[in-house]
């Protein structure tokens, strides 16, 4: 009977230590099994040597305590290993929604840009590059708008024409550019795009009321 009782505390001692085996930080649960563990060793010492008369009575009681030290370690580990899988669901969901709105921000910086949307990156251009030479048809075909829509959607964006546009850009860039006294006036309209210098003449004065050379007699040389 005692033999039966040693073989079932070994069993349940083997059983704990298989399944805390896998965690090292589960190794907590054998200081409640630690007592009855010592015990189990005395006892299998005494039995190695036949000493019958040293084994406690106590070794019957061995058994429902491993068992409820298993019980309790049992439902530990479901509740942890429960734990543990909602939080990678938790931590895999978010990772999918990251990935799903960086596909949709990809998705939006890489869609096809509205007609209405294009203009304004004309607008950019025309602005950044308007002292070269104006080729409506050029610029339609970079920026992938029919030529007659193209130039209809900049007159109601900007109120002007794309010509007029530029030639104004021009001209303010004439004004400024007079103050530079060693500049000639026919050297700075061909500077800012204008291949006609009486074009240029024309046009500056419809813009100040002046001729270029007035103008800088009477704003610049003073």
């Amino acid at each position: 009977m005692t033999l039966i009782a040693f073989t079932c505390q070994l069993f349940a001692i083997a059983t704990l230590v298989l399944s805390i085996k896998k965690d090292l930080r589960r190794y907590w649960l054998f200081l409640f099994a630690l007592p009855v563990i010592l015990s189990i060793v005395r006892n299998a010492y005494y039995l190695l040597i036949m000493n019958y008369d040293s084994i406690y009575t106590t070794i019957f009681l061995h058994i429902p305590v491993l068992i409820t030290i298993s019980i309790i370690f049992i439902f530990y580990d479901y509740e942890s290993q429960k734990r543990s899988s909602e939080t990678i669901f938790q931590s895999l969901k978010k990772k999918a929604q990251r990935l799903q709105n960086s596909l949709y921000k990809s998705k939006k910086i890489n869609a096809k840009l509205q007609p209405n949307e294009i203009i304004y990156d004309l607008i950019d251009y025309v602005d950044m590059n308007f002292t070269k030479t104006y080729n409506r048809a050029g610029l339609s075909k970079h920026f992938g708008l029919n030529e007659n829509y193209m130039l209809q959607l900049f007159k109601k964006t900007t109120g002007k024409t794309i010509s007029n546009y530029i030639n104004t850009k021009r001209i303010d860039k004439a004004i400024e550019m007079m103050g530079e006294k060693d500049v000639k006036i026919i050297d700075i309209a061909y500077n800012i795009g204008f291949e006609n210098y009486n074009f240029f003449h024309r046009l500056f004065k419809q813009k100040t009321g002046m001729s270029p050379g007035l103008f800088r007699k009477t704003f610049i040389n003073k």
